[in-house]
């Protein structure tokens, strides 16, 4: 008698790095949305002085009547047929445009509960998703120290998981680098595209200065910029905790002091006027600021704060 076949039960399949994103139904909220671009414009007439992307579709737009020197190839002769008068089709141009999310990946984006680098990486996610939803292109790069490290250039049909399998090893660690990391873009993607960095901008390093100089220029060249500034709820609203010693996750340097009162007061203003410099420089330049807390879930972020951010719709 032959031996029956053995059946051992197999373990449940393994977790799927997509599953760390987003669940079912914050993508179906998210396949609602769009990206709002300033300055790429994402249709053209056709005839029109062609924009900078690369690749694109052309798509009928309306009817309009025939002048002489059109192209007698646009003439719908049907309509003609039926109303004995002449009418050229007119079309949209529908280009390629690419968004590119640079986000912070140093040793501060560790800190808080929830982490910073967690939000960081699903808003890095989310952007591409919708940038390949709304038919154009995606590159996502971790910035830290003095290297970025760049995704794949993504197109095609939106699909979280090739996405999730860059992002999901990406841990915080070294020190912030932000002026290194916009020009690693500039040398990267020439042609004119929609850049979201996505840091907390503590970049002790370069300071304050060398940053901006670098989204200047990016502007100047005709780039859609945007900061989404992201801080955790204990940086925004840290306890009164007695004497303490603070140490900088990046550069390990540290100081005593008394957290008190006081402290907090003088905390609070310094804090202030670090978010407010950087609001006023980004409306000085055109570029959009949007301040985010890891405080509130992911989905209220994207459907709520980047809304009134003006960076989707």
């Amino acid at each position: 008698m032959r031996d029956q076949p053995r059946y051992e039960p197999q373990p449940p399949p393994a977790r799927t790095p997509a599953t760390s994103l987003f669940d079912a139904e914050f993508l179906r909220k998210l396949e609602l949305l769009e990206i709002l671009f300033r300055r790429n414009t994402v249709g053209r007439r056709e005839g029109d002085r062609p924009g900078q992307q690369r690749g694109g579709r052309s798509e009928f737009a309306d009817y309009r009547e025939y002048t002489p020197g059109d192209d007698l190839r646009t003439i719908d002769w049907n309509v003609y047929a039926r109303t004995a008068r002449l009418f050229v089709k007119e079309f949209t141009k529908h280009e390629t445009a690419t968004v590119c999310v640079l986000f912070d990946a140093s040793a501060s984006m560790g800190f808080g509960q929830p982490r910073k680098i967690d939000h960081a990486r699903r808003l890095a996610a989310a952007f591409a998703y919708l940038a390949l939803a709304g038919g154009n292109e995606a590159q996502l790069g971790a910035f830290a120290a003095d290297e970025v490290r760049w995704s794949p250039r993504f197109a095609g049909k939106p699909d979280v998981r090739p996405l999730a399998e860059f992002l999901d090893p990406i841990q915080p660690a070294g020190p912030t680098h932000m002026f290194g990391a916009l020009r690693a873009f500039a040398d990267r993607l020439p042609e004119r595209a929609l850049l979201i960095v996505v840091s907390d901008l503590l970049d002790e390093g370069d300071g304050h200065a060398a940053p901006r100089r670098a989204l200047r220029q990016l502007a100047a060249r005709g780039h859609d910029l945007a900061v989404i500034h992201l801080l955790s709820p204990q940086e925004l609203h840290p306890p009164a905790i007695g004497p303490v010693r603070l140490a900088d996750c990046e550069t390990g340097e540290g100081e005593s002091l008394e957290v008190d009162a006081a402290a907090l007061r003088l905390y609070a203003d310094r804090l202030n006027a670090f978010c407010e410099g950087w609001r006023s420089f980004c409306e000085r330049h055109d570029v959009r600021y949007v301040q985010a807390s890891t405080a509130e879930s992911f989905e209220q972020c994207v459907l709520d704060t980047l809304r009134k951010g003006g960076l989707v719709r």
